[in-house]
C-alpha cells in the first residue's frame, strides 16, 4: 500500500521579517534612557488563562478507548520578558542605531485533576499533560545594526509576513486596537523561530523615523529552530535562502518574497520546495468618519519530497499546493465589520505520490474550535491509529505530520467578524465561521481501510461540510502607572459538519468552549 501524502504542513516557511531603520518601540512600556544616546528596556506580560472544552468526538482504534476526549478545564500560564539594549546616534556611519534585543517565554500547564484526557502523542498544540508541567522558551536573540538606507540583522528571531499565512510570531490577538485586522480570538502557542543573517536596502530612506520606507530590498540565510514541521532539537535540518521587495505608495502597501527551502527530516528523507508568497493592502477610504480597507496574501509552493514513502512508486513526491486570505473590513466610529475568506488546496488522494494540499501557518487564527480544537484533535487521533501496531507492524514514515497543530489545511472557509468599541478600555466582538473541506474530505487511516475511498475521521463517507461555529468574545484593558490589566473572555460554539459523523450516519454531538484570560503587561 502507498504510504500517506503529506500535505503542505510538512512545508512551512520563514519569510524575512524586514527590517525597518528603526524598530518599533513602545514607550508607554517598562524601560529607562541612559544620557542622550542609551536605551534600556525591559517590557514584559503575564497572563493566565482558564479554560473549559466540551468533550470532542474522536475514533481511536483502539479497543479499549473511548468514542470522544472527554470534557477538559485547563490552567495556562504564561511570562514573557523582552529585554533590549538600544544605541543611537546620527554620527555613528553608516547606521544610526544599534540594537541587541532578546525574547523569553516561560509556560506552564495544568490540566485538571479528573478531566480524563490522556495523550495523543502526535498533538503538537494539545494539552495532553494531566499535571504541572513548564517549559521555558528564547524566543530571540538578535543584534541589529539599522540606518536610514541600509540594516543588518543576525540573531534568533521570530519570523512574520504579511498577514502570517506561512510564517507567525506567535503574537497573540489584540481586538482592542482598531490597527489589528487578523482574528481576535484565541491565543497563540508557537511562535515561528529561525536563526537569520539579514541584509535590508532602502534606497528612499523613510519619511519619519519609524516609518516604513517606500521600498525594501533584502535578503536572508536561515537554519530552522522551530516552525510548522521542523525542530532542530528532534534532528531535523532545515535552510533557507530568502529574497524580498516589499514597497508603499500612498495608501497602498504590498510586498514579495521568494524562499527555497532544504529540509532534510530526522525520520528520514528530504523536502526540497520554493515557496512564492504575495502580500498586499490598501487604504480604500480613510477619513475621520469611515475607513474601508482591503488586504490580502496568496502563496504557492512547489518542489519534491522523499520523507513519504509509496510502496507502488518509489521516488519522491510532486508537490504543488497553494492558498491564500483576503480581507475586507469597514470602519465607521467604534464599530467596525471585516469578512475574511479563506481557501487551502486540498489532496483527495492521500495514496498516490503527489502532494496538493496546502497549509496555513498553526498560528493563523480563524475561529476558537473548528480548527484549533475539534480537527487539531481529529488528525492528532488519525496519526495515533497510523501508529497502532496492530494496522502496520511499523508506521508509515511521516505518519506524525497528519496531525495539524491547528493548522487550516486542505479547507475554505468564510468568516465574518463585527468589533463594538464604546470605550478605549473595552471591546466587544462576534464572528461567524463556515468551512469545508477542498473535495471529500479523506481521513489517511479510515480511507485506508475501505481500499481508498473518501473517509471522514469517525467513518462518514463523501462529505466536505466541516461545520458551522459562533464566537463571542469581550476585552478590557485599564492602565494603572506604567502597568497595563487585561482582562478577556470568549465563549465558542461549534456545530461540526458531515465530516465529523459517525459511520452509520449518526451526527455528533455540538461542542462548547469558554476561555478566560488575565493578565498585567509592563
Amino acid at each position: 500500500m502507498a504510504a500517506l501524502s503529506l500535505g503542505a504542513g510538512a512545508l512551512a516557511v520563514s519569510p524575512p521579517a524586514l527590517a525597518q531603520p528603526r524598530p518599533v518601540f513602545d514607550p508607554t512600556r517598562l524601560h529607562a534612557t541612559l544620557g542622550d544616546h542609551l536605551l534600556v528596556a525591559l517590557p514584559g506580560e503575564a497572563v493566565l488563562t482558564w479554560g473549559h472544552l466540551d468533550p470532542l468526538p474522536v475514533d481511536i482504534e483502539d479497543a479499549n478507548a473511548e468514542a470522544e476526549i472527554p470534557q477538559e478545564d485547563f490552567v495556562r500560564a504564561r511570562l514573557r520578558v523582552q529585554p533590549s539594549l538600544t544605541l543611537t546616534g546620527a554620527t555613528w556611519r553608516p547606521f544610526a542605531l544599534y540594537q541587541v534585543a532578546g525574547d523569553v517565554d516561560v509556560l506552564h500547564h495544568l490540566v485538571a485533576v479528573g478531566s480524563g484526557r490522556g495523550s495523543l502523542g502526535e498533538d503538537p498544540a494539545g494539552r495532553s499533560d494531566t499535571g504541572f508541567a513548564g517549559d521555558a522558551y528564547l524566543q530571540q536573540l538578535y543584534a541589529l545594526a539599522a540606518g536610514p538606507n541600509l540594516a543588518i540583522k543576525v540573531g534568533l528571531m521570530r519570523s512574520q509576513w504579511g498577514l502570517g499565512l506561512l510564517a507567525n510570531d506567535g503574537s497573540d490577538p489584540e481586538p482592542s486596537d482598531p490597527a489589528t485586522t487578523g482574528s481576535p480570538f484565541g491565543y497563540a502557542v508557537r511562535a515561528d523561530r529561525v536563526v537569520r543573517a539579514q541584509v535590508a536596502v532602502f534606497p528612499t530612506a523613510a519619511s519619519a523615523p519609524g516609518a516604513e520606507p517606500p521600498l525594501t530590498l533584502a535578503v536572508a540565510f536561515d537554519g530552522v529552530i522551530d516552525d510548522d514541521t521542523a525542530r532542530w532539537a528532534d534532528g531535523d535540518r532545515t535552510y533557507q535562502a530568502l529574497a524580498a521587495v516589499r514597497g508603499r505608495y500612498g495608501a497602498f502597501s504590498g510586498g514579495f518574497y521568494g524562499v527555497h527551502r532544504w529540509e532534510r527530516h530526522h525520520q528520514g528523507g528530504e523536502t526540497v520546495v520554493t515557496v512564492l508568497d504575495a502580500t498586499a493592502r490598501g487604504r480604500l477610504v480613510d477619513t475621520p468618519d469611515l475607513r474601508v480597507w482591503l488586504e490580502g496574501e496568496g502563496a504557492t509552493i512547489l518542489g519534491s519530497s522523499s520523507l513519504a514513502q509509496s510502496a507502488t512508486d518509489p521516488g519522491a513526491f510532486d508537490v504543488k499546493s497553494s492558498g491564500g486570505a483576503v480581507r475586507f473590513g469597514i470602519g465607521a466610529g467604534v464599530f467596525e465589520g471585516l469578512l475574511e475568506v479563506g481557501v487551502a488546496s486540498g489532496d483527495d488522494n492521500p495514496f498516490d505520490d503527489k502532494i496538493r494540499a496546502f497549509s496555513f501557518d498553526r498560528e493563523y487564527q480563524v475561529g476558537l474550535l473548528m480548527f484549533r480544537e475539534l480537527l487539531r484533535t481529529s488528525t492528532a487521533v488519525t496519526a495515533l491509529n497510523l501508529a497502532d501496531p496492530t494496522w502496520q507492524g511499523t508506521p508509515p514514515r511521516g505518519y506524525d505530520h497528519v496531525a495539524t497543530g491547528g493548522a487550516i489545511r486542505g479547507a475554505s472557509y468564510v468568516n465574518p467578524r463585527v468589533t463594538f468599541r464604546p470605550t478605549r478600555e473595552l471591546a466587544l466582538y462576534a464572528g461567524f465561521l463556515y468551512a469545508t473541506s477542498d473535495g471529500s474530505y479523506v481521513d489517511p487511516f479510515r480511507s485506508s481501510l475501505v481500499g481508498g475511498a473518501p473517509v471522514g475521521p469517525n467513518g462518514a463517507i463523501e462529505q466536505d461540510g466541516l461545520g458551522v461555529e459562533v464566537d463571542v468574545g469581550a476585552r478590557y484593558a485599564t492602565r494603572v502607572g506604567q502597568v497595563e490589566l487585561i482582562a478577556r473572555a470568549e465563549l465558542g460554539w461549534l456545530d461540526p459538519g458531515g465530516v465529523f459523523d459517525r459511520a452509520a450516519g449518526q451526527e455528533v454531538d455540538d461542542v462548547v468552549g469558554f476561555w478566560l484570560h488575565m493578565g498585567a503587561r509592563w
